[in-house]
């Protein structure tokens, strides 16, 4: 008894490792697949199909085998009976597996087969030039999706790939020059601390003007300080903003019809299938037997559709791009269209509801209104910043999230020219909100392009009462605009307005010092002079009011005059490195170098590679015929002034002088 009932439980573990192997091969809730082992325990299915062939074999071999001489002891005889019942039965489990199987994977393979990427690619392929050039990217796994897709066409060495990320690393420059030669020269030599971005926008700068730049998506950063994208289908040529603007040019009629014709007829089968596939399933519809049997085994019968989602998210992006593109040219229609197809591709895209909300609202004949309450990034769901939200779903249309985020572009980012395209957003559809006029105006000043500042100050200046002007934007509204005056060289005017404006608000001090120091910017001392003298008389001791009259005397050379203001600076903040260096550089203007040795000495501590705190130690020690002291300033002096000055030429020749 103890034998048979050892026997029948070792075959029944055999039956038990068999099954289960076979259910493991069909990719269960609990298998290492759907947990996300993914790649790394591929091995242990391998395991399993060699389990899946043994234990099959042990019972073929145990129970298929007819009987040959002496009985065996652990062969009972009720089991003996059931011989051909279980290798029929170990046939038909084999086949009923191997039905299920290509049941359960024959749409993976079909959607695999399809492949959703590879279309994508073969898309942004498509649509590049055959002249070659440059792709950027930021998204290093799209950029390898192109490149797999021009080498397989053979043009991968048509196009130089820029990971924008790692441009900023000089090791990745001698990369690019070891594996394009010329086409990517050499430029940053033995330079080992992470490049300035000035430095590499103007080398794009340079780079486009013989060559075509390609961005493979929407994207932001200091790149777009200098250039826009022209949507291209899912390719983004890159193109130097207007110099009279700073605003990308509105889509014209070609770039709409041939914009549209892609999306609708070129991309159309690719977008249908991403549809098809991503599109949650009819909980009411009813369901196979198939689907029946796989449910209750746990087995989920539909495939996963990550690349399908990843490659819908591609398009989603994409398509919001090009539908704000549409909205400012005002086809609030086929802005829709194109938001609404964003959203089938990724119902996650958060930035193309937002936009959509927008839009159905001027579709629907109502004003934009203007409620910064709104903005939010809880509406951007998954997303928690506005990089994150943006870099995943597309640049953002309605205007109360345009101002929001063209002001973080402007404070945080220092980004200017991105900050104007966000206020135009604004200007748009609500053109009579006056804090986007003012943002504007500023940006436009910081580039040095009054004219167009004072076109969206003009308005407010003439009708103030349209714009609801109180004291506080109408204090901003006359400083910017005595600005424009002060960039045109209407002096007079600029100060006329400023003397107006000090006047409504005599207890104004920021205004005041403002007006300081735009008066000292231009060179109006006289007029700076008055208007510290006034408040010197109300506040004697005040710091920065003596900071500024010891500076314009400076700049009159009345060094006695402003030694002695930067004496009671120094007294009230005895940290203040400014007031310090300018009174060691009246010093040294009045020769009293002894004093002004002692204050370049101090503020060297602090500033060890100061250019100008070199080079005033090095003058005194040149003029007290201190060599070694001289070239040793000298030296630092050169090693981190600009060289191309007259200066530095100067100090060039007297160290060598003095090493000679």
């Amino acid at each position: 008894i103890g034998s048979a009932f050892a026997s029948f439980f070792f075959h029944v573990v055999h039956a038990a490792f068999l099954g289960m192997f076979i259910w493991m091969a069909f990719d269960p809730q609990f298998s290492p697949r759907s947990l996300g082992g993914g790649t790394p325990l591929l091995t242990f299915y391998y395991l399993g199909a060699l389990a899946i062939g043994y234990y099959s074999g042990y019972f073929l071999v145990i129970f298929g085998k007819p009987e040959a001489g002496k009985k065996r002891s652990w062969r009972t005889p009720p089991l003996q009976s059931l011989n051909k019942p279980i290798v029929a039965g170990v046939w038909v489990l084999a086949a009923v597996s191997v039905v299920g199987l290509i049941y359960r994977n024959t749409p993976l393979i079909r959607r695999y087969n399809s492949n959703p990427l590879h279309q994508y690619a073969k898309l942004v392929e498509d649509n590049l030039p055959r002249d070659g050039g440059y792709l950027l990217s930021d998204d290093p796994e799209r950029l390898v999706l192109v490149r797999a897709a021009l080498a397989q066409d053979g043009r991968e060495n048509e196009f130089v790939p820029l990971d924008t990320a790692l441009l900023t690393i000089p090791a990745y420059h001698h990369y690019l020059h070891n594996r394009y030669g010329q086409r990517w020269p050499d430029l940053v030599g033995n330079v080992t601390n992470s490049l300035n971005p000035a430095w590499l926008l103007q080398f794009l700068s340079v780079l486009s003007r013989t060559n075509g730049l390609y961005y493979l998506h929407p994207s932001f950063g200091y790149y777009f300080e200098a250039f826009y994208l022209e949507p291209h289908g899912p390719v983004y040529k890159m193109k130097r903003l207007p110099p009279d603007t700073l605003r990308p040019p509105q889509a014209d009629k070609p770039l709409i019809a041939e914009n549209e014709n892609f999306w609708a007829h070129d991309a159309a089968p690719a977008l249908a299938g991403v549809e098809r596939a991503i599109a949650p399933s009819d909980p009411a519809a009813p369901i196979s037997w198939g689907e029946y049997v796989l449910m209750r085994l746990h087995i989920s019968p539909q495939p996963d559709n990550k690349e399908e989602s990843l490659a819908g998210a591609y398009y989603s992006r994409d398509l919001d791009f090009w539908a704000v593109a549409l909205q400012s040219a005002k086809k609030l229609k086929q802005a829709a269209t194109n938001f609404e197809a964003a959203l089938q591709l990724n119902p996650d895209n958060a930035i193309a509801r937002i936009n959509l909300d927008f839009n159905e609202k001027i579709l629907a004949g109502e004003p934009a209104t203007m409620d910064l309450s709104q903005v939010s990034t809880d509406r951007f769901g998954e997303y928690t910043t506005w990089e994150e939200a943006l870099n995943a779903c597309g640049p953002l249309d309605d205007p109360n999230f345009c101002f929001v985020y063209g002001t973080y572009l402007v404070k945080d980012m220092g980004y200017y020219r991105q900050s104007i395209e966000q206020f135009e957003q604004v200007h748009q559809w609500a053109p009579d909100y006056l804090p986007a006029r003012l943002m504007m105006a500023q940006d436009y000043l910081m580039n040095h392009q009054p004219q167009q500042a004072m076109n969206l100050l003009r308005e407010p200046l003439d009708d103030p009462a349209r714009f609801s002007l109180n004291n506080t934007n109408d204090t901003e509204l006359n400083t910017l605009a005595a600005a424009v005056y002060f960039q045109e060289t209407n002096f007079n005017g600029g100060v006329q307005l400023l003397k107006s404006e000090m006047a409504e608000h005599p207890d104004d001090n920021d205004l005041r010092i403002a007006a300081a120091q735009v008066f000292m910017l231009h060179g109006l001392y006289t007029n700076a002079m008055q208007l510290i003298d006034q408040r010197l008389q109300s506040a004697p001791d005040n710091p920065a009011w003596l900071y500024n009259q010891g500076y314009i005397y400076v700049q009159m050379k009345n060094y006695p005059a402003a030694i002695t203001d930067f004496d009671r600076v120094l007294k009230i903040q005895t940290n203040n490195g400014d007031a310090l260096f300018f009174r060691a550089l009246a010093s040294l203007k009045s020769g009293r170098l002894d004093a002004a040795r002692v204050d370049y000495s101090r503020l060297q501590q602090f500033h060890s590679n100061s250019p100008a705190v070199a080079y005033g130690l090095g003058e005194i020690a040149w003029r007290q015929h201190d060599t070694n002291e001289a070239i040793r300033n000298y030296q630092i002096y050169l090693a981190h002034a600009r060289t191309n000055t007259d200066e530095a030429k100067t100090i060039g020749d007297r160290l060598k002088s003095l090493e000679h």
